[in-house]
């Protein structure tokens, strides 16, 4: 029985991709789609394949986990240790700019379902 769960939990899981691969095997070729803006299937497999064989595809790979890697560091950093940085003035702790604003600042809105959510409302004042 657990053996089973587990089968059904990856085949859910694997489903959507086979979905959206069959669909782009079936539909690029049909609608005759430029390849430079979306390639066969076929043309992305050989490439793949291609760049494992000569040692590009990883490397490449590991260049952009490494920028992602970065990119995350530094807007962890702004956003905790920054006084001045993004998560001090989505928190509020940072004061306005001087001359900025007219001292008062009030934006309305709606959520989605009015009806159960309130509206929010954020509010500055020098």
């Amino acid at each position: 029985m657990r053996l089973r769960q587990r089968l059904l939990s990856a085949f859910l899981f694997v489903l959507p991709f086979a979905v959206l691969l069959a669909l782009w095997a079936v539909l690029v070729p049909y609608f005759n789609v430029n390849p430079r803006l979306f390639p066969q299937l076929g043309t992305v497999w050989d490439a793949g394949v291609e760049g494992m064989r000569d040692g590009t595809l990883p490397a490449h790979i590991g260049a952009s986990l490494l920028r992602v890697l970065v990119g995350t560091i530094l807007a962890l950093a702004l956003a905790i240790i920054g006084q001045r940085g993004p998560g001090s003035l989505v928190s509020g702790t940072a004061p306005p700019p001087a001359g900025t604003t007219s001292g008062d600042l009030r934006l309305y809105g709606k959520a989605f379902a009015a009806d159960k959510f309130p509206p929010w409302r954020v509010h500055v004042d020098r």
